[in-house]
């Protein structure tokens, strides 16, 4: 809405301003989706092995409720295996 009216006010055309906020609405949902397909394709990957088994060893027990940080750390422990077990695989070919 700001970007629609700040076309307005320096003189486009309305339809033109709609136009421009339509593209800006549709690229924030598709980036949007995109990296909701970029997270589960992530999660999926860490969360099961290659024949589609939950990997219980990556499961952890909280007494308590993590802290930012520790969800943080988890979060690079993932990638970090993810692109780990990637090298692996392509040195064992």
């Amino acid at each position: 809405p700001g970007m629609m009216t700040g076309q307005i006010l320096g003189g486009t055309t309305v339809m033109q301003a709609a136009r421009y906020q339509i593209l800006i609405s549709y690229f924030i949902a598709v980036s949007s989706f995109a990296t909701i397909l970029m997270e589960l394709y992530l999660a999926l990957r860490a969360c099961f092995n290659s024949r589609g088994v939950l990997r219980t060893d990556i499961l952890q027990k909280r007494d308590s409720k993590p802290t930012f940080l520790d969800i943080l750390g988890s979060i690079c422990q993932g990638i970090s295996g993810i692109l780990n077990l990637r090298r692996f695989r392509e040195s064992s070919k």
